[in-house]
């Protein structure tokens, strides 16, 4: 009788042992199915593309001939593109959409709504709102687009984007007007031989005073569309890389703080010698720091020195978000918090790096008891003004999360 307990202990052991290994193996098995998903989404992204043939640059202007997008352009496109994925999932339509709206209304300037081009945080002159960020006004946006026609959804069908796109326009004007949606250059400029530099009508009912009968050059916003999915032969399609070319990771942002660490603080030598000691930097203030360690990793060109005043308008950083209640969900390690007259690495939400001044030091860990993003704190340094992130890193974040959900899942598996 105990012998014959003893076995079934024994096999019961050894059930429980294969369920942990059938567990383990189907954590790893996801894991490849997630990593494969992803990679299938970049290749699919970039089907068909032409990545810089034929590119037009040197221009600002976003004017085109030939179906083709500035590199200018591109560059801002990928720039944006995470906050234009964001808001088209919350929307339930495509991205490119949003990408191609802005484009029309702004030329994919960051500081420009998707809306009607005004700059981010102003009264929008059609509706009287005012967009804090460009994820708002990307988000108005979509929903704009989805309230033109009816079963907007992503993978809709040409026709139905077509309209939406117009009804963002002036769709109202040019059914009242008669005014055929294929003779409008904000939707068709530059699509193929027979939309090339289109007139706007001619009929002020469908169109202005201001645009009526003038000719358009910049790309319609169906025609980004298409090039942006890969649908129109030849075209150029948003892949090329924006900003710095990332020489190390993200991820080293915070080690090579830390060799900062100990260093004095001073404003006199703000961006100096890049080496450490005596002859190099032996003090640094707040923004001499940031800048510093961002070019030693690469995410910053090898000259770059950035200041409190000028990171709202550097091409090196992106504006997260300007709203102090969604930054602690959006912040990731090595962001930037700025404030009216300071500026210091994120760490999480209790700690920072930064350099804080003549009294309390150069650059160091700092432990904020309070809170990161307590408004005293923050109001302490004339109050919050944004979060930002170096270019590169949003372009590498995708593949990090992904690599943090696999490293997370090897350890529970241990």
């Amino acid at each position: 009788m105990i012998n014959q307990t003893v076995n079934k202990l024994k096999a019961l052991k050894n059930r429980k042992g294969a369920i942990g290994i059938i567990i383990a193996i189907c954590i790893v098995i996801f894991l490849l199915i997630l990593l494969i998903a992803f990679a299938a989404a970049i290749i699919g992204s970039h089907q068909g593309a032409n990545s810089t043939g034929g590119l037009i640059t040197g221009t600002d202007t976003g004017g085109c001939t030939g179906g083709k997008l500035p590199q200018s352009v591109l560059d801002l496109i990928n720039q944006n593109k995470p906050v234009y994925q964001a808001a088209a999932k919350a929307e339930g339509i495509d991205w490119e959409m949003l990408a191609a709206v802005h484009y029309r209304e702004a030329t994919n300037n960051p500081n420009g709504s998707l809306m009607s081009g005004e700059k981010i945080g102003t009264v929008n002159p059609d509706n009287g709102k005012t967009y804090n960020t460009l994820y708002d006004s990307a988000v108005a946006a979509a929903q704009s687009l989805k309230s033109r026609v009816n079963g907007l959804r992503v993978g809709s069908d040409s026709d139905t984007i077509k309209k939406a796109f117009l009804g963002h326009n002036r769709g109202d004007r040019y059914t009242k007007g008669g005014c055929s949606l294929d003779s409008s250059p904000y939707v068709m400029n530059q699509f193929d031989a027979a939309h090339t530099n289109m007139a706007y009508p001619s009929n002020l009912i469908c169109e202005p005073k201001s645009t009526a009968g003038r000719t358009e050059t910049k790309l319609g916003a169906f025609t980004v569309y298409s090039i942006l999915k890969g649908n129109i032969a030849g075209s150029a399609t948003c892949t090329q890389t924006s900003g710095p070319a990332a020489t190390g990771s993200c991820a080293d942002i915070l080690p090579a703080a830390e060799k900062y660490f100990g260093l004095n603080y001073s404003q006199a030598s703000h961006c100096g010698p890049n080496t450490i000691g005596p002859a190099g930097v032996t003090a640094v203030d707040c923004s001499g720091y940031v800048s510093r360690v961002y070019r030693d990793i690469g995410i910053a060109s090898k000259n770059w020195c950035t200041r409190t005043a000028t990171i709202p308008n550097d091409s090196t950083l992106v504006l997260i978000t300007n709203d102090l209640s969604r930054a602690p969900q959006l912040a990731q390690q090595g962001d930037l918090i700025l404030t009216g007259s300071h500026v210091v690495i994120y760490v999480n939400n209790n700690t920072v790096y930064a350099s804080r001044g003549e009294t309390a030091g150069g650059p160091q860990k700092e432990t904020v008891r309070s809170g990161v993003w307590n408004v005293k704190n923050l109001a302490a340094t004339h109050g919050w003004v944004g979060l930002y992130r170096a270019k590169a890193c949003t372009l590498q974040q995708p593949a990090a999360l992904i690599q943090s959900a696999v490293n997370n899942a090897l350890k529970v598996k241990k």
